[in-house]
């Protein structure tokens, strides 16, 4: 392992390391809370922190004040005080999914300092803050962020365990143990399973168990059982069923596809996943094939890069094994697959340097990088052609956009599975923004191509970084033009302005789709023909029906004298609405995706 040696080369790689921290914080910042909540999902976790504040009861957390108990309270908690220290915004209840990536950046960085060179830990650092996924998906309220950042810790944990100084040991135990409480508060089982699956990795890939022996130590799982049990048993007193509901059917039966609860998301078939993620990987999805070619050949030879390439394995496989993914579970995957590209290029580096005569090395990783480099380059010219012909030929059709951005996100696959409504797209402007992407792709890739021809590998890593900044931007434009689509924000605007004392407000369907509408309106919902889905557990506790009505409850309420208004995602000949006479249904907006009623006219 390599250890650092003088403080002037910490002293650069710190310096070098904020530099990369800046640069990635500008571009994970900008516009976070330009757009409105992403329903279904988000709004909803946005809408549980804010009842938690609210309430003050922050051991049980509640969704339109039913229990919601199907994930850890960690990213609950803090997203909770954010909106405290800074109010309810998009942008509060985001801040903590681009932090946590902010802070895996920087684990990441010194990870490769550990396992390579300060060089490494920079390069592994900027490769990781400029991947797709990594920008996309701190951008969404996820929990994942933090198991990314859980992950990331412990593993440096582990890196460092090997270490002499009983300060540095002591320091590999805290971010060991303080990596698994993350992943655990944040995401449930995944966060204990992955760090001992990578400890035991590291034992078998540098054939020492001394890290295992070093880390795992009753006082380490000590402090962190009592930093995880309270809150469960805290809840387990207050919610009857929690450990059967929250451990058996929520994580283990989940993986296995056996699950008693409905899973109302769209997961993507192993195919798919595999595409997403080297999608969310790009633009050094060719770099890290470089690194799988030079591993066929015989070039990675030491422990330290086959932990890494175990790391993104397992990661990955992990995910195909699992009957249920989604198109971030990959994200763990993504410090290791940063760091081993790094790994490759400074060997890459290093072969093109003048020297004696003779078989370098590190040539079979420079050639392997050049090769891979120049295939996305075609592969990049290709897509242009692919986006232009498409274009002209009319098959860019709103149908097939959404089909496109299935792919990347839940939402538009419960549109095309329920048949639902196709939001109001607009093909011409979302060619322009591929053509564009697929433009920066292709100068960036011939620089890069250009650069490594001339043996300055460093300058051609420079140039890819530019091409992942260009598409993270050109994602986040992307995500603006999306957001209309999946937000209730303009609903809820509508609402406010019109609502008085008394009021009833009804939402058809799993309350899952419409947390945005919560939060925006400070208030609770009726929710209608809605106990399939998220709130299924919920809606069978004690203290909860009252919450969730049937037709005919909604037919009575909406034939009375009072003020009802009714959001809904179905269309009119599908909704609960359609067996109402014509007049007493009062269409008054509309998002494209969804509907807002009233029985009465609204003046």
């Amino acid at each position: 392992m390599h250890v650092p040696g003088t403080s002037e080369g910490m002293t650069g790689m710190r310096a070098g390391l904020l530099a990369v921290l800046l640069g990635a914080a500008l571009l994970y910042l900008w516009g976070l809370g330009s757009v409105g909540f992403q329903d279904p999902d988000e709004g909803m976790y946005a809408e549980i922190s804010r009842e938690m504040l609210a309430s003050g009861d922050w051991v049980v957390p509640t969704f339109n004040g039913v229990p919601y108990i199907e994930k850890p309270p960690l990213m609950y908690w803090l997203t909770a005080g954010t909106f405290a220290a800074l109010g309810l915004s998009e942008f509060s209840a985001r801040l903590w999914k681009v932090l946590p990536v902010l802070a895996a950046v920087a684990v990441t960085g010194a990870l490769g300092r550990c396992l390579f060179s300060a060089r490494a830990g920079l390069l592994a650092a900027g490769i990781l803050a400029t991947t797709m996924g990594a920008y996309l998906f701190s951008r969404i309220t996820v929990m994942d962020p933090l198991l990314l950042l859980g992950i990331t810790l412990a593993a440096y944990g582990i890196v460092r365990a090997g270490e002499r100084s009983t300060v540095h040991r002591l320091w590999a135990r805290l971010c060991f143990w303080g990596g698994i409480t993350i992943g655990v508060m944040s995401k449930g089982l995944p966060g204990i399973a992955f760090p001992l699956l990578l400890l035991t990795l590291w034992a078998v890939t540098r054939r020492d168990t001394g890290a295992a022996r070093m880390l795992l130590t009753w006082h380490g799982a000590l402090g962190a059982l009592l930093a995880i049990l309270p809150w469960h048993l805290l809840v387990a007193r207050r919610v009857p069923g929690f450990f059967q509901f929250y451990v058996l059917d929520n994580q283990l039966l989940r993986f296995l596809g056996t699950r008693a609860y409905a899973e109302d998301g769209q997961g993507l078939g192993a195919l798919a996943f595999l595409v997403v993620t080297g999608w969310a990987f790009f633009p050094w999805t060719p770099s890290l094939a470089a690194v799988v070619t030079a591993a066929v050949k015989g070039e990675i030879s030491d422990g330290r890069q086959w932990f890494l390439l175990g790391w993104v394995g397992a990661a990955v496989g992990i995910c195909l094994a699992s009957s249920f993914r989604l198109e971030y579970y990959a994200l763990p995957a993504f410090p290791a697959a940063a760091l081993s590209v790094a790994a490759l290029v400074c060997r890459a580096e290093e072969a093109s340097m003048p020297g004696p005569a003779g078989k370098h090395p590190g040539r079979a990783s420079r050639d392997a990088l050049w090769f891979w480099t120049l295939v996305a380059l075609a592969g990049g010219i290709l897509y242009c052609l692919g986006v232009v012909w498409i274009w002209q030929t009319g098959l860019l059709t709103p149908t097939s956009v959404v089909q496109g951005l299935s792919v990347w996100s839940t939402n538009y696959r419960v549109i095309l599975e329920y048949g639902l409504p196709l939001p109001p797209v607009s093909p011409g402007r979302y060619a322009a923004v591929l053509l564009g992407g697929g433009i920066l792709w292709v100068l960036g890739f011939g620089g890069a191509v250009w650069r490594l021809h001339a043996g300055r590998v460093l300058a051609a890593t420079a140039v890819i970084a530019c091409v992942g900044v260009g598409l993270c931007l050109a994602a986040g434009v992307v995500l603006r033009e999306v957001g209309p689509h999946h937000s209730l924000q303009p609903l809820a605007e509508r609402l406010i302005a019109i609502l008085q004392p008394g009021d009833a407000i009804l939402h058809e369907r799993g309350l899952e789709k419409g947390g945005g509408l919560l939060f925006y309106l400070r208030r609770p919902v009726l929710v209608l023909n809605g106990t399939r889905g998220d709130l299924e557990f919920g809606s069978t506790l004690p203290g909860t029906g009252d919450r969730f009505i049937d037709t005919r409850r909604f037919q009575e309420i909406w034939g009375g004298r009072g003020r009802a208004f009714l959001v809904t995602d179905l269309p009119q000949e599908r909704s609960a609405i359609a067996r109402l006479p014509a007049d007493a249904r009062v269409p008054l907006a509309s998002t494209g995706t969804r509907w807002l009623y009233a029985n009465q006219p609204v003046n």
